[in-house]
């Protein structure tokens, strides 16, 4: 081999371990910045669900304590007035088959 080839092939391998090292630092600060940012994400979520969770106890502590309040003397004098007793449903009895 002359010395010209032992020098190109230094400098190849000189730019190719280069270019693997830049993308291996790329690569890890690309997946250090997304942990970082998946990490607050996740944070944030936390505190979304904490504050979603109080808010669905005050409104399940006001449905219960309304519905205690309601009985007969409440739901008259909001108009509500008894239901006739209706037939829903009635059998037509027959004694005629057929066939189609």
């Amino acid at each position: 081999m002359t010395k010209q080839n032992i020098i190109n092939n230094k400098q190849k391998t000189f730019y190719a371990m280069s270019t693997i090292v830049v993308g291996l630092l790329f690569s890890y600060f690309l997946f250090f910045g997304l942990t970082i940012f998946h990490t607050l994400e996740r944070q944030r979520a936390e505190n979304e669900i904490a504050k979603l969770e109080v808010e669905v106890s005050e409104l399940e502590f006001s449905y219960l304590a309304l519905k205690a309040s309601i009985n007969l003397d409440m739901a008259r004098s909001l108009g509500f007035v008894d239901a006739p007793l209706a037939i829903l449903a009635k059998e037509k009895k027959t004694d005629v088959v057929s066939l189609r």
